[in-house]
């Protein structure tokens, strides 16, 4: 015979206890899950260029990027180096050649990372915007390669 607790038998509250603990799971697995879909959403960075009146001149358009280093006088120097997409590459050509002599600014979620005067065109797709050290290279390219294209 089994033991009755205030009214309630012992399985059914074992029962109980059960499926609570089974919602909680649930509760705790979905929110964890959606804690991460935000995280994801919030990665997305935006990438843009500038003229020297701070007129827009392109925006996205990257395809890779990624740390490289370079020794320099004993010294490792850390660069971002930068490949846009075919359309983007094209479109960059067009704004160096159209602002030669003059400086562009390149933009990453509204903090100026690279402002460089335009000497020659720039027809191959690629840049490279220095990076303080390794820490702040990874993070610039991790935050390029999220951006919007």
């Amino acid at each position: 015979m089994e033991k009755e607790n205030n009214g309630i038998k012992s399985s059914t509250l074992i029962k109980i206890i059960v499926i609570l603990g089974i919602l909680m799971a649930l509760i705790l697995g979905w929110k964890i899950f959606s804690d991460k879909q935000e995280a994801k959403r919030e990665e997305i960075y935006a990438f843009y260029i500038t003229d020297e009146d701070q007129k827009l001149l392109m925006q996205g358009g990257i395809d890779t990027a990624e740390l490289v280093t370079d020794e320099k006088d004993g010294q490792t120097v850390y660069r971002v180096k930068v490949n846009f997409t075919d359309d983007a590459a094209v479109i960059f050509e067009n704004i160096t050649e159209l602002n030669l002599n003059r400086s562009i600014q390149f933009y990453l979620d509204d903090e100026m990372i690279l402002s460089s005067p335009i000497n020659e065109v720039i027809a191959n797709g690629q840049i490279y915007i220095p990076a303080n050290d390794e820490d702040h290279g990874k993070e610039l390219a991790f935050k390029l390669k999220n951006t919007e294209i």
